[in-house]
């Protein structure tokens, strides 16, 4: 019987760490004040990610321009620190263990 707990424990856990996400897949927000007068998402903004280095240096991982909603993407970015880069203002974030991740980030 307590072989049967330890399989079973031990499918559990391996079926657990086979779903983990090794991507994830980023999506913010760009608003402020645009060519109207008025204030909402802007299109055409720059936004670089990029991965820091130990010797204080920054690789680019890759850039997008905000859609005419406001929103930028990012697909495919592993686990861990970067830096994102809107329209000059650098944000610290964290990636995390998820299918999608949405930064609170809202440069304005």
């Amino acid at each position: 019987m307590r072989f049967r707990i330890l399989l079973v424990t031990f499918l559990v856990m391996l079926a657990v760490a086979s779903a983990t996400v090794d991507a994830t897949d980023l999506r913010g927000l760009v608003e402020g004040r645009n060519y109207a007068g008025g204030y909402g998402p802007l299109a055409g903004v720059p936004v670089a990610l990029f991965l820091p280095q130990l010797n204080n240096t920054f690789v680019l991982v890759s850039q997008a321009a905000t859609g005419p909603d406001g929103f930028y993407y990012f697909r495919g970015v592993p686990p861990g620190q970067y830096v994102i880069q809107i329209a000059g203002a650098n944000y610290t974030v964290v990636v995390g263990y998820s299918a999608m991740q949405d930064l609170p980030i809202v440069y304005r």
